[in-house]
């Protein structure tokens, strides 16, 4: 174990901070756009998306034939998407790969969260579906067996970031606490400007903070077994791109996708 500097943490904490915030709202995007896909491909009709790093992001889409494949493009789609492209990447030994692969796993997680979390309060794609005729069994399952997939996948993430050289506690604040101030700033968020969802993302905010902190705990656990023998080091260049890439993001969402 080394005793970290505060400027190393800082910069480990920045680079998943904003790590956080690219794969948390691009995964919404991509999201929504698997529901368009479906959409346009059962002979439906789309008219955009809605994205906000703060809110609820929704596809604007009609296909009467089939609006139970629709529902489901959703996760279906952005859960394809992280597992090829993590995939693709793993092979890469770059640091890089830490923001591709949370990203991925953010999918998954999020998509279960969101699924089980929906089943519970009748919202979303879950009560859409639920209202289609689908088991409400199946879609919690569904919802269970994304978030234990991800979870998985953030192991192993985190791993890429070698924290190992750390302490087990040292470690797990790396990985939980960034999320959770994001998680935070989300539910300030809601408090001042979306008091009538405080139920729903408070609810959301709240399983996302317990999963956070267990991941943060896994990876203090075993990460060390799965970290890859060769990886650059994160560097402050590296957290200015992704930082930069989080406020184009973000900027998206609330100009183009919130208009």
């Amino acid at each position: 174990m080394v005793t970290p500097r505060r400027s190393e943490l800082l910069k480990l904490a920045s680079f998943i901070l904003a790590s956080f915030v690219v794969g948390y709202n691009l995964h919404h995007i991509i999201h929504e756009c698997g529901h368009v896909l479906i959409g346009l491909c059962c002979g439906g009709k789309a008219s955009g998306i809605r994205s906000h790093p703060f809110g609820i992001s929704y596809a604007m889409v009609t296909a009467p034939a089939c609006p139970q494949l629709v529902t489901w493009g959703g996760m279906l789609f952005s859960n394809a998407t992280a597992l090829v492209a993590s995939m693709l990447c793993f092979a890469r030994r770059s640091a890089l790969l830490f923001p591709i692969l949370l990203w991925a796993s953010l999918a998954f997680l999020v998509n279960g969260i969101y699924y089980v979390v929906g089943v519970f309060l009748n919202f979303g794609d879950p009560a859409d579906l639920e209202s289609n005729g689908v088991s409400r069994l199946i879609i919690l399952l569904a919802g269970l067996t994304s978030c234990v997939f991800g979870t998985g996948l953030a192991i192993v993430t985190a791993a890429t970031l070698k924290l190992s050289r750390y302490t087990r506690f040292t470690a797990a604040c790396l990985i939980s606490i960034p999320i959770v101030l994001y998680l935070f700033m989300l539910l300030g968020y809601t408090l001042i400007w979306n008091r009538h969802e405080l139920g729903l993302w408070g609810t959301f905010v709240g399983a996302g903070c317990m999963a956070s902190l267990l991941l943060g705990w896994l990876v203090s656990l075993v990460g060390h077994r799965l970290e890859p023998r060769r990886l650059h080091e994160v560097s402050w260049r590296m957290v200015i791109v992704m930082s930069l890439l989080a406020v184009a993001v973000v900027t998206t969402q609330l100009t183009v996708l919130h208009a």
